[in-house]
C-alpha cells in the first residue's frame, strides 16, 4: 500500500488514530515518528495488560517489571515489523494489532518453557 491510500486523520480522537497518523508520517519520509509510535505503543499496551490484570489471576500475580516488559515487547514487535518489512503497513486498527501481539505475550507458553527452571539470582533455589 503507498502511502497515499494510509489513513490520516485532521484530528485524532483517539489513540488508534494517533497512532495511524504516526504511521503515514513515517511511511511520508518521518523517520522519528517510529519513535513517537513505539512510545505510545508502550502506554497503550501497558493499559491493555493493566485491565486484563481484572479477568485472570496469573496475569494479576505479575510484578511491575514483568508487565512493563510485555508492553514494551509487544511494542517493539510492531516497530521491528515498519523496520524489517519495507510494506508493512496497518489498514484500519493500529491498536487491535497492537492488542493481538499483547494476547500473545501475555498467554503463549512453549513446551520447553515448562522444561526449564527459572530462578531470581537475588533468591537462589538451594536443592
Amino acid at each position: 500500500m503507498t502511502a497515499e491510500h494510509l489513513p490520516c486523520y485532521a484530528n485524532p480522537k483517539n489513540d488508534n488514530q494517533k497512532l495511524l497518523n504516526m504511521q503515514y508520517a513515517y511511511r511520508t519520509g518521518k523517520p522519528n515518528a517510529l519513535a513517537e509510535m513505539y512510545s505510545l505503543s508502550v502506554q497503550v499496551a501497558a493499559k491493555m495488560i493493566s485491565k486484563a490484570t481484572n479477568t485472570n489471576r496469573h496475569i494479576k500475580d505479575l510484578d511491575e517489571s514483568e508487565r512493563e516488559e510485555k508492553a514494551h515487547n509487544a511494542a517493539t514487535y510492531i516497530i521491528e515489523q515498519y523496520i524489517k518489512r519495507p510494506d508493512f503497513c496497518i489498514e484500519k486498527s493500529y491498536t487491535a494489532y497492537l492488542y493481538k501481539r499483547v494476547q500473545y505475550e501475555l498467554y503463549y507458553h512453549r513446551k520447553v518453557d515448562e522444561l526449564i527452571t527459572y530462578c531470581d539470582m537475588t533468591n537462589p533455589i538451594l536443592f
